[in-house]
């Protein structure tokens, strides 16, 4: 296999993009930005249209209250985070940070707008009620694959705030928490107990991510992109291991070699090699040519 090195300079990556492809990456921030613009427009629609209807059923004014500020503040931090992420400035390190911050955020969001009357009923029954935080908890590592470790960090908060909303309820609105061992019961066996499904989904990834940069990885060489493709094989922007410079490898479709007889595969070799040592040939020249070393 022939290796052409080109032009450029390679930057230096945070440990996120070291285990994370890079277009891995580029996909968790699209799906973060959707998921900010979805999380907000259901917010909306789910919060604001079912209180609004709910009281014009009942043939009363909409009296907003506290739970509806958070449910407006969520809604804002859902575009937030759709406008952030579109702006395409934020570094890996700061990408995570972001993605931590709204999975809280997120769940808080959701604590308040179910919680806020207190326990609901249908705790103690046969089918006892599940917290939507939990389906936010195990699905945002698989929509946004982050680092384990931060994963089961913002799990756990994001576990916490269906408890802080409770708190927050009995201190402002007065309603009671009864039946607090029950309670503390519930939130174990359902929010904490996804944040630890998360951690463990999100290692999942994390393993698949780092076999998938395994694979790509040929020598002191890691895959980035590809470039162009033909007939017989496919270049790719590479990078090197400990070189500063980039790299163009030329690979050869194992289906050319496997569809020909051993005289073909071979001819289709020395051609393939050939193609490549000229293209390098070409690149010394222009080095020569212009003073480069």
């Amino acid at each position: 296999m022939t290796r052409v090195r080109v032009e450029g300079t390679a930057g230096h990556g945070s440990q996120w993009s070291r285990t994370f492809p890079p277009e891995m990456m580029a996909e968790a921030a699209r799906r973060l930005g959707w998921l900010g613009l979805i999380y907000a427009v259901t917010g909306l629609i789910g919060h604001f249209g079912r209180r609004i209807a709910s009281a014009w059923a009942n043939g009363v004014s909409f009296d907003p209250g506290f739970h509806d500020a958070i449910g407006v503040i969520a809604v804002a931090m859902g575009v937030a985070v759709y406008a952030i992420v579109r702006g395409g400035r934020l570094s890996n390190r700061a990408l995570v940070n972001l993605a931590m911050s709204f999975q809280v955020a997120g769940a808080f969001g959701l604590a308040i707008r179910e919680f806020w009357d207190g326990v609901p009923a249908g705790l103690d029954s046969a089918f006892p009620l599940i917290p939507v935080e939990c389906v936010w908890i195990i699905g945002f590592p698989l929509v946004v694959p982050l680092p384990p470790r931060s994963v089961l960090v913002s799990s756990l908060l994001a576990a916490s705030t269906g408890p802080l909303a409770l708190v927050l309820s009995s201190n402002v609105m007065g309603v009671p928490i009864e039946r607090p061992f029950a309670v503390t019961a519930f939130f174990l066996t359902s929010t904490y107990l996804c944040a630890i499904v998360a951690y463990v989904v999100a290692g999942i990834v994390h393993r698949v991510n780092v076999r998938l940069k395994q694979a790509r990885e040929i020598g002191s060489y890691e895959l980035m992109e590809r470039i162009g493709q033909g007939g017989m094989g496919e270049v790719w922007r590479a990078k090197h291991r400990l070189l500063a410079r980039p790299a163009a490898i030329k690979l050869i479709r194992p289906e050319v070699l496997e569809e020909s007889d051993p005289e073909r595969a071979r001819v289709v070799t020395q051609r393939f090699r050939r193609e490549a040592e000229a293209t390098a040939l070409l690149r010394s020249g222009e080095e020569d040519c212009h003073g480069t070393p």
